[in-house]
């Protein structure tokens, strides 16, 4: 692959983030078992301060969504499949359409930092509760979320018998910020703004270190139906 500023990469999959904007042709070459060869060209216009969209998309290998591209616009729901690892790079920031979720079957890492944190909020120009639904991982999903920063949604984070810590993370301004089932997570560190975590009939989440404020009891016992 030739990104048309100099910079090339090899191997199935390549991703690359553009340093300066501008009109780039991208050259992608490939070469089967015999050594045949055959090339497919694409100009883009790179722009900078406008971020990326996406929209509805199966993710089913290892992305990383770096700070090149932030904020990165969710404009549909993005399903992490079974096979697919997305990371999500310290300093970035996710803007949620309304309705839209991140769907995870597979890795989702969001790993921030106390001085760059992971922003997961609504897109909408005057945001409330609600706005988004959740980062919803499913049965056998796996990942971690670290110093992120989840506001605006429905159900900010929703485990259904899947493998995930959350630790150092802020939830504020949602419907509900957690809902667990069938999973047990170790939720730690983390700060509830006039919201908590609903904990179902299963699972043993290990709950140690948080801090509820705005009224919130802390931790609710729900029965929820899979959705």
């Amino acid at each position: 692959m030739n990104f048309g500023d100099g910079q090339t990469a090899q191997g199935e999959y390549a991703q690359h983030a553009f340093q300066t904007a501008g009109m780039k042709t991208v050259v992608l070459t490939v070469t089967d078992g015999e050594g045949y060869t055959d090339a497919s060209s694409l100009d883009l216009n790179v722009t900078t301060g406008s971020g990326t969209s996406v929209s509805g998309r199966t993710i089913s290998y290892a992305t990383t969504w770096d700070a090149c591209g932030s904020p990165y616009i969710v404009t549909g729901t993005v399903t992490v499949g079974a096979t697919g690892m997305l990371t999500v790079s310290e300093g970035n920031r996710d803007r949620m359409a309304r309705n839209t979720s991140l769907d995870v079957y597979g890795w989702l890492e969001l790993r921030g930092t106390s001085g760059a944190p992971i922003f997961v909020t609504s897109s909408q120009a005057s945001p409330a509760a609600g706005d988004w639904n959740s980062i919803q991982f499913e049965s056998g999903s796996s990942g971690t979320i670290q110093n992120a920063v989840v506001t605006y949604g429905s159900s900010g984070i929703v485990l259904y018998s899947s493998r995930v810590n959350v630790s150092q993370s802020q939830f504020n301004s949602l419907s509900s910020a957690m809902i667990v089932s069938g999973s047990s997570p170790t939720i730690e560190g983390n700060a509830f703004v006039s919201t908590g975590i609903g904990c179902g009939s299963t699972g043993s989440p290990a709950i140690r270190g948080n801090t509820f404020s705005g009224g919130h009891p802390g931790c609710l016992l729900v029965l929820r139906a899979r959705q």
